[in-house]
């Protein structure tokens, strides 16, 4: 994925409410604000690396959308696909 395709994603993804019918709500004990907070927060703070402590934080977050994703659908699946591919991109971009 080139860059202008990264920059795309993250602008839909800025365009892109967060799913109503996840606030508050957890999925196999996992929070779907809180998810979906901490990967925003890695994501904006995105400068072409992750630190260490960073890394593990966003591969957490991975492991735990592999866990809901399947879980969810209509807006809420694309929704956090987004966030998973956002998230699968910059993880292997700072490699």
């Amino acid at each position: 994925m080139n860059e202008k395709h990264l920059n795309l994603l993250f602008d839909k993804l800025r365009k892109t409410a967060f799913p109503e019918d996840l606030v508050g709500k957890d999925i196999n004990d996992i929070c779907m604000t809180t998810l979906d907070d901490s990967i925003a927060g890695l994501i904006s703070g995105f400068d072409g690396k992750l630190s260490g402590q960073r890394r593990e934080i966003l591969s957490s977050c991975l492991n735990d959308l592999d866990q809901v994703l399947p879980q969810l659908s209509g807006n809420s699946h694309d929704y956090f696909q987004l966030l998973k591919n956002i998230a699968v991109e910059i993880m292997t971009r700072s490699n």
